[in-house]
């Protein structure tokens, strides 16, 4: 887990579209994103189209994310 301050420059770095920031968030939270997509989709191939909808959640929305939340499981409850 990114510690809380580390987190938040990810966070203010994938705003400005730090492609570096945005490849160090998703390989320290890709594993566990991709599990909470295996629970929802039961399936390979239904987790792998949760996954890249999560994803794409993500980057459009990185915006809103509170820096002072966990990203470890994004809300993909609609799915």
């Amino acid at each position: 887990m990114l510690r809380l301050d580390n987190q938040t420059e990810i966070l203010k770095k994938c705003v400005r579209s730090d492609e570096v920031a945005q490849r160090e968030l998703y390989v320290q939270y890709r594993a566990q994103w991709y599990m909470t997509s295996m629970r929802y989709g039961k399936s390979k191939y239904k987790a792998d189209n949760i996954f890249q909808n999560g994803l794409i959640q993500i980057h459009q929305g990185i915006h809103q994310f509170d820096p002072q939340k966990e990203l470890s499981s994004p809300n993909l409850s609609e799915y």
